[in-house]
């Protein structure tokens, strides 16, 4: 049997759109709208580790919103010693579009002896980063 040629350019059109829309299906079962909230410090390497009374040190952490949709960080900065002991470093709110970051710039003083303690960034959302630092 002879196929002609307007026979084969409708099966390889066919193939073809059957190919895109496999593509298509294929890309969009893919990407999912996970939605989630990063929070770290800037310069990690670099953080205060030992500390000397009455000495001012400087940090700053980044909030990048990936929650799909425009969202109200509250935020909570303190310092929680071996003993229990928490001290407040900062509190206060911020308001990030989807895809928008706000890095936060902060700085602390100690003016208690301690020996251990951590310095915790909590969300509103659930994350939380931290670092530890020693009395020098």
């Amino acid at each position: 049997m002879k196929v002609n040629g307007s026979h084969k350019e409708l099966a390889f059109l066919f193939c073809l759109l059957c190919t895109l829309l496999l593509v298509f299906l294929f890309i969009s079962l893919k990407t999912s709208e996970e939605s989630f909230t990063e929070l770290y410090f800037e310069d990690h390497t670099n953080l205060p580790s030992t500390i000397a009374l009455g000495e001012t040190y400087d940090f700053s952490f980044s909030i990048h919103n990936l929650e799909q949709e425009t969202t109200n960080y509250e935020y909570v900065v303190y310092i929680v010693e071996e003993d229990g002991t928490t001290t407040l470093v900062d509190s206060s709110s911020i308001k990030l579009k989807n895809e928008e970051t706000a890095t936060i710039g902060e700085s602390f003083t100690l003016e208690d002896s301690f020996t251990t303690a951590k310095l915790v960034v909590e969300l509103n959302t659930g994350e939380e980063i931290h670092f530890w630092i020693t009395q020098q």
